[in-house]
């Protein structure tokens, strides 16, 4: 179970949270009766969640279910080597879902998205991405099917270097 922006939850629900990581029992909403799950969790947040215990705004005993394992995923700004393979399996996705034959990304557009700080992390990139087949003729996708801020912003990016 995936539990994205978990820093976002008011006390009641981390409080129900934590009765179901440690008992697995949950009432349904709308129900009356009391069901079991076994489930892993995973929480996801951008905030640093001890700081967030520290302030009183998350409950400690939560973090320490919580807090088993932990991964730090620097933004995608910060691993542009990331990018290239991302967007080739996004043009794959897209490009099969909505039967376009798309190969391939023109040089000059990676090199754009590379050097696009994606504000929105992978969830815009996708979007750009899924915008930019959308929009795509031929087989590769080339600058003009960007949306017009990465590809504005790109037009810096995308001459050939020195």
């Amino acid at each position: 179970l995936l539990l994205d922006e978990v820093d976002t939850l008011g006390p009641d629900l981390q409080a129900n949270l934590l009765r179901v990581i440690e008992t697995g029992e949950f009432e349904p909403v709308g129900g009356a009766e009391t069901q079991t799950c076994k489930a892993r969790v995973i929480a996801a947040t951008n905030w640093n969640l001890a700081d967030a215990v520290e302030r009183g705004a998350f409950r400690r005993d939560l973090y320490y279910r919580l807090h088993v394992l932990n991964f730090h995923l620097p933004p995608l700004r910060h691993r542009p080597e990331d990018i290239g393979p991302l967007v080739r399996g996004l043009v794959a996705k897209y490009g099969t879902k909505f039967g376009k034959k798309l190969f391939g990304v023109c040089p000059e557009t990676l090199r754009a998205l590379e050097a696009f700080p994606w504000p929105g992390n992978i969830r815009q990139l996708e979007n750009v991405i899924q915008q930019a087949v959308l929009t795509s003729a031929g087989n590769e996708l080339k600058m003009h099917h960007l949306a017009p801020l990465v590809h504005a912003r790109g037009d810096l990016a995308a001459a050939p270097p020195p």
